[in-house]
């Protein structure tokens, strides 16, 4: 995801926004999704979604937000969040987190959302 939205940015080229809907599906013990998605990308995994915003071109900034599932992850995890956000004019990603600082990873620096 992070990819796509960091190559739109860096050519200036508007995108609009996606959010998975996810619900469980009754036939089969997964999660399912129906979102647009301008991008491309798998909006759902397993352990969590990911949605993103509008981008216009006029801005350098642009962000997703992936969101824990309730069930299936560690509890530490259920219902929290972790924002990305790309500037294109410093060519730099940054987080935010609702999950405990010692469980994120990643390419990013991290502040922890109170």
């Amino acid at each position: 995801m992070k990819s796509a939205i960091q190559e739109r940015v860096d050519q200036g080229k508007s995108y609009e926004g996606a959010k998975a809907e996810v619900k469980a599906d009754p036939d089969k013990d997964v999660k399912a999704a129906d979102a647009t998605n301008p991008l491309g990308a798998n909006l759902t995994g397993e352990y969590g979604s990911i949605g993103y915003d509008d981008f216009d071109s006029s801005t350098s900034i642009a962000s997703a937000t992936y969101t824990f599932y309730d069930d299936n992850v560690s509890q530490k995890l259920r219902g929290d969040t972790v924002e990305f956000t790309y500037n294109g004019n410093e060519g730099r990603w940054t987080c935010e987190t609702t999950a405990p600082a010692e469980l994120v990873s990643g390419d990013c620096a991290v502040t922890v959302k109170e």
